[in-house]
């Protein structure tokens, strides 16, 4: 099974001697959850209990299928 899901951030710069804000970022991607785990040497049906170390860190592998940059008008 897959999940999608869309996430959006923003992010400022603030001159560090006057405090004032210089500029602004607003970003939205839509990213997939795969079934396949990051290592994928190990089957997406492996029980959680059986998982190596890198999966158990990382989990399921996932995958950016859209990026955009926003303006302030799209948010």
């Amino acid at each position: 099974r897959s999940d999608t899901f869309q996430i959006r951030a923003y992010g400022d710069t603030v001159n560090p001697v006057t405090g004032v804000i210089e500029g602004r970022a607003w970003c939205e991607a839509m990213v997939q959850r795969l079934p396949d785990y990051f290592d994928a040497t190990q089957p997406p049906e492996t029980a959680p209990d059986a998982l190596n170390a890198v999966n158990r860190t990382y989990g399921r592998r996932f995958k950016v299928v859209h990026f955009q940059w926003l303006t302030s008008s799209n948010i």
